[in-house]
């Protein structure tokens, strides 16, 4: 192969007159065989009378000062080839042009392919030992070579490889600062979360905690039944009935016998309903509703004043005032008995006073008569005992002469 005329051929300071380069040794480990690069065509040679002589400066050819001048991408493998390069410019300036042969370039080739090529085997089996083969390349491959790269190109400048046992450490301590951190993390986005959960523990907390001491307190002497409170009695004696439920003083309160105050109660036939209550500390509260007295009921021995059920509450030898006589016959028929008994309750106060007697049959045909009138009042039922009775007040002042009134029906009044 013939070079152009007129390009001088690179050479290498250390070739001497006409001598060869030297090629690298062979490296121990063969590498997998890889394109050849092709060397860019060198440019003519300017005539020696215009070419100004060049002062020759040694380049700074540290990892470092490659790294600023490629802006920070330049790998191992890049800066070595970067330094090769640069020696062979330094040695074509001061060579002259058609000493060097086509064996010359040749081997040049060779050399820096095989240096590229084991720098990216290298890095590509890992940091350090791309480290080591570039070195190890570099320096086999020529006198050259050597002198300008070597003294940059050390096993001082790239690392080692690391020790297992600090790699572990390391590890686990980059573990351990990653969970710290996660943990803290979570702490700072939760904040406002933990906040409410607290609330709500404290105020569920506490309301449990009232209600345990309360449920505890009230298990004890402290809150027991000291006195007893009846309330609602006129026919009978407040005091009677306190003296007869005095089993229950000293008793806590959940521990009240509720069915031993109704054994107690029952025996009384003038009590309708009653409700206990408690009062802590130590009060205990009876309610008592007494029954109504409706009316008298005449009998053999004298008269009864019972009420809407038919109960006897009193007995008396004579006619007791203010209450009007129920005619109808209890062991007959107890329907028209009630039915008497409800209208009486159902009218208004003052015109239960005017009745002087009431009386039945059926449900509906419940008639009475006026103290102050011969007038008799059929009634009917008990519903709508209001607008009845100013029905029958109307009809009355009406017709204050007349002998019988139907009010059966609340929207109509008959007279006669």
């Amino acid at each position: 192969m013939k070079r152009p005329s007129g390009v001088p051929t690179p050479r290498r300071p250390e070739d001497g007159a006409g001598g060869s380069p030297r090629r690298p040794a062979e490296d121990a480990t063969e590498t997998p065989a890889v394109p050849r690069l092709t060397r860019p065509a060198a440019k003519p040679a300017e005539p020696e009378e215009q070419r100004e002589p060049e002062t020759p400066r040694e380049a700074d050819t540290t990892p470092a000062a490659v790294n600023a001048d490629t802006g920070g991408g330049t790998t191992a493998s890049d800066w070595i080839a970067q330094a090769v390069a640069r020696a062979r410019q330094a040695g074509s300036t001061t060579s002259a042009p058609g000493e060097t042969t086509t064996e010359d370039l040749s081997a040049d080739l060779a050399a820096t392919e095989e240096i590229g090529t084991r720098s990216r085997s290298a890095a590509a089996s890992g940091p350090s030992t791309s480290s080591r083969s570039a070195v190890t390349g570099s320096a086999a491959g020529s006198a050259a070579d050597s002198a300008t790269v070597g003294p940059a190109v050390s096993e001082a400048a790239f690392s080692a490889q690391p020790d297992p046992e600090n790699a572990a450490r390391v590890a686990r301590e980059a573990k351990r600062e990653r969970k710290r951190f996660e943990r803290q993390e979570v702490r700072r986005f939760t904040v406002r979360t933990r906040r409410r959960r607290r609330a709500w523990l404290i105020a569920v907390g506490s309301v449990v905690g009232v209600a345990l001491i309360a449920t505890l307190l009230s298990y004890t002497p402290i809150l027991s039944v000291r006195k007893i409170d009846v309330r609602g009695t006129d026919r009978l004696s407040g005091s009677a009935l306190e003296h007869e439920l005095a089993s229950q003083l000293g008793t806590p309160f959940p521990l009240v016998d509720q069915s031993a105050i109704k054994a107690v109660l029952t025996e009384f036939p003038l009590i309708e309903s009653y409700r206990v209550e408690s009062s802590p500390p130590s009060t205990l509260i009876v309610r008592i509703v007494e029954r109504t007295p409706v009316g008298v009921v005449a009998t053999n021995a004298g008269y009864e004043l019972v009420d809407a059920a038919g109960v006897v509450i009193d007995r008396t030898g004579e006619r007791p005032a203010g209450y009007p006589e129920i005619t109808a016959d209890r062991t007959a028929s107890m329907d028209a008995f009630r039915a008497a008994a409800a209208v009486l309750r159902s009218m208004p106060e003052e015109l239960r006073a005017r009745v002087s007697s009431i009386g039945a049959t059926t449900r509906d045909d419940v008639t009475f008569g006026l103290t102050d009138s011969e007038t008799t009042v059929l009634w009917g039922d008990a519903a709508d005992g209001v607008i009845k009775a100013k029905l029958l007040e109307a009809l009355m002042k009406a017709q204050p002469e007349a002998k019988r009134i139907n009010v059966t029906s609340a929207e109509i009044g008959v007279v006669g």
